[in-house]
């Protein structure tokens, strides 16, 4: 009670003459805590003085009214940090739920993927015409080039995903030339030689003359019988030479057969015979593939495998070719690969290729821009699988032997790196040709093994030496 007196008389002191509070402030003022009183109002007149007592009185009332409005600071503070603390929390575990919804989507959508993928159905076979069928290739080439204009409109991803399923030249070739039916080939034009015209006509002529000798008199008889004697002499003569000619005809195409791949005319003919047909489920062949074919390790990084395994190589003299590929690169994977290429999941055949230079041309741009974004298309991804039996009677996958069927633009793409990446390989002398001789142009490896082995086994005949060989 003492204070807030001595309080209210200072009040009244320093107050200026006719500029007093107003009765709202001073009901304000009397509301305070009762630690102290701020003095509001104008300042005091600087004629007036204040005791020491009231002094200390007015420093102790503003010292406690600043430290009641530093608690409410740091109470404000507090709260404030503590709110942004929890909105923070609060984003953070949205974010988090959101990504792992994200990621639950996006995984179920891939599962979803996979399974339409599995149960897509494999493209028909194209009849594609002829080599020499030259105006029906010039058609092809002009005509689909000005729907792919604008197709291929759009941004870059859009236009990957449009020419990587060229679903427009597919389309074109298969409602212009027809679908291929399976299991049968080419028909075969066999047109009878010159020998063959002849024996026709020898047996038509002794058919003749047989019923012309059964009508004869006894007389014309013996001529019609020499007669019949000659023309049998020479359909002897005729079928002992085409068999003679048959005969050397097959010994030079076993010969040509040999010289282009050993090992399939020899294992075509000493091999067992093969047959069957698969009958396990689709679970199975994915199993046995996942275990045949995947790697655990695949995700693992280099640098955590032992250092012995993947040795520092020294420093290269050459650097390996990263420029964008060039159209002479293009055309020339396309003319070393073979026209009867068997096609992938895009249905076209090296053959398109070698007859559409337009298409070759488009093609090379589009590689182009995947070189640059250094993504492989999805479409690259995929394969059709070929399962071929390896004994006879062959029912389930550990019988097959499994044959992939890769897209012919995935394949002109990896062959141009692959090309690359051999010649970097062999320019900076980080392949020993003498030990490594399977996949380097150039390195007869067969033949000189061969060799090899032949002079050893001459050798071991000549001195009567033993010789083993593994």
């Amino acid at each position: 009670m003492g204070c807030r007196k001595k309080a209210s008389n200072l009040e009244q002191r320093t107050s200026p003459q006719g500029h007093g509070e107003t009765e709202e402030a001073q009901s304000r003022d009397e509301n305070h805590s009762s630690q102290g009183i701020l003095v509001r109002g104008r300042r005091p007149d600087s004629t007036q003085r204040i005791s020491p007592e009231e002094e200390a009185l007015l420093n102790q009332s503003r010292g406690g009214a600043t430290a009641d409005e530093a608690g409410q600071n740091q109470e404000e503070a507090r709260a404030e940090e503590t709110g942004q603390n929890q909105e923070e929390a609060r984003a953070e575990e949205t974010g988090q739920n959101q990504e792992e919804a994200r990621a639950e989507e996006t995984g179920q959508n891939q599962e979803e993927a996979r399974a339409d993928e599995a149960d897509e159905p494999r493209k028909a076979r194209v009849k594609w015409p002829p080599s020499n069928a030259e105006r029906q290739w010039e058609q092809l080439d002009d005509d689909p080039e000005g729907i792919l204009e604008g197709t291929l409109a759009g941004g870059v991803e859009r236009k990957l995903e449009a020419f990587v399923k060229i679903v427009t030249v597919y389309n074109v070739g298969l409602e212009r030339f027809g679908e291929m039916e399976i299991g049968k080939g080419r028909p075969q034009c066999k047109q009878p030689n010159r020998r063959e015209r002849e024996k026709q006509k020898i047996r038509k002529d002794l058919k003749a003359l047989r019923k012309r000798w059964r009508k004869a008199s006894l007389e014309e008889r013996d001529a019609l019988s020499a007669l019949q004697e000659e023309l049998r002499a020479r359909l002897r003569s005729l079928s002992k030479a085409e068999r003679t000619r048959k005969k050397r005809c097959q010994k030079e195409k076993k010969r040509a057969e040999f010289v282009s791949n050993p090992f399939r005319f020899t294992k075509k003919l000493l091999g067992a015979k093969t047959s069957g047909r698969l009958t396990c489920s689709r679970e199975d062949v994915e199993s046995y593939l996942q275990k045949t074919h995947g790697d655990s390790e695949r995700e693992t990084p280099l640098q955590e495998r032992p250092p012995e395994e993947f040795p520092d190589p020294r420093q290269p003299i050459r650097e390996l070719d990263c420029s964008e590929l060039k159209l002479a690169e293009v055309k020339e994977v396309i003319r070393k690969a073979r026209a009867g290429s068997a096609p992938g999941p895009s249905g076209i055949p090296y053959r398109v290729y070698k007859k559409c230079p337009k298409l070759t041309r488009r093609l090379w741009s589009l590689l182009k821009v995947v070189w640059r974004k250094k993504k492989v298309p999805q479409e690259w991804k995929k394969a059709e699988g070929v399962f071929c039996p390896k004994q006879e009677k062959a029912v389930n996958i550990e019988q097959f032997r499994t044959i992939s069927l890769l897209s012919v633009e995935a394949k002109i793409f990896f062959a141009i790196v692959a090309k690359r990446l051999l010649e970097y390989m062999m320019s900076n002398d980080y392949i020993d040709t003498s030990i490594q001789k399977g996949g380097v142009p150039g390195c007869s490896g067969c033949l000189e093994h061969t060799s090899i082995l032949s002079q050893l086994i001459q050798e071991a005949k000549s001195g009567k030496k033993d010789l083993a060989v593994v």
